[in-house]
């Protein structure tokens, strides 16, 4: 049953919620760019590996953040397009 769904779903795929993406985006900037900020000056081997872990993650929510900002300039400019 779950092939047949997916198949269903690959056929006619939907836009995501972009106001989410955005949403969500902003969120994990703000709160992992402040963690980062805190756990900057590192001394231990277990801090310097949770703020590798930190950067991975924000860097994350900047290419959410990017693929929503290029959703949303996409839709507008193939309404001006089309």
């Amino acid at each position: 049953m779950g092939t047949y769904r997916s198949s269903i779903t690959a056929d006619n795929p939907q836009m995501p919620e972009v106001e989410e993406m955005l949403g969500f985006a902003v969120l994990g900037i703000v709160a992992n760019g402040f963690a980062v900020f805190k756990l900057g000056g590192a001394k231990t081997l277990n801090e310097k590996v949770l703020n590798w872990y930190l950067l991975e993650d924000f860097l994350g929510c900047v290419a959410i953040l990017l693929v929503a900002i290029i959703y949303i300039y996409g839709r507008s400019m193939a309404s001006i397009i089309f």
